[in-house]
C-alpha cells in the first residue's frame, strides 16, 4: 500500500486497516499451516505406534508358538506360516525386536529347557535331546556346549554338586 503526501486521515486509517487485514489473513494461514503440520505429525506418530504394536504382537505370537512347540521340528518357515507372514519378514522382525536371529532364539529356549531337564531328571542325554527338539543328540551336545561352555554331562554334574 502506498500513501502519498498530503494524506487524509481516512486514507491513513484505510491503509492501516488493509495492512492489519493482510496480517490477520497471513497469521490465519500460518495457524492453519501449523495445525496441518501438527495433524500430520500426530498421524505419523500414531502410525509408528500402531506399527510397533503390530510388530510386538507378531513377535509375541512367534515366541509363544516356539514356547508351545520347541520340542517339535520347527523352522522359521513353520512359525511364519502360523502367524501368516513371510519367513524373511519374520526373520527381520526377530532380529530387530530381540537383537538375535530366529534360530538363535529357538536354540536358546531349547537349551534352557534342556538345562531344566538335566538338573531335575535322570533322563539320558539323547532322551533330553529328543525332548527339547533336537533330532541329533551329537548336534544337541555341540549346541549345548556353545551356549553353556559345558557338555550336557558336565552341566548335570556341576548342577548336582
Amino acid at each position: 500500500m502506498i500513501l502519498l503526501k498530503p494524506c487524509r486521515p481516512d486514507d491513513i486509517l484505510g491503509a492501516v486497516l488493509k495492512v492489519t487485514a493482510m496480517l490477520d489473513e497471513e497469521t490465519a494461514q500460518e495457524n492453519l499451516l501449523q495445525s496441518f503440520r501438527q495433524q500430520v505429525q500426530e498421524k505419523l506418530l500414531h502410525n509408528k505406534v500402531a506399527e510397533k504394536e503390530k510388530t510386538n504382537i507378531l513377535i509375541k505370537f512367534a515366541s509363544d508358538f516356539i514356547k508351545d512347540n520347541y520340542f517339535r521340528d520347527i523352522t522359521l518357515d513353520t512359525v511364519a506360516k502360523q502367524i501368516f507372514i513371510t519367513p524373511g519378514y519374520l526373520s527381520q522382525l526377530f532380529k530387530q525386536e530381540t537383537g538375535i536371529n530366529f534360530l538363535e532364539y529357538l536354540n536358546q529356549y531349547r537349551i534352557e529347557k534342556a538345562k531344566e531337564l538335566l538338573k531335575n531328571t535322570f533322563l539320558k542325554n539323547y532322551e533330553i535331546s529328543d525332548k527339547v527338539g533336537f533330532a541329533d543328540d551329537k548336534y544337541f551336545s555341540q549346541v549345548f556346549k556353545r551356549y553353556t561352555g559345558l557338555t550336557p554331562t558336565q552341566y548335570r554334574e556341576s548342577a548336582t554338586n
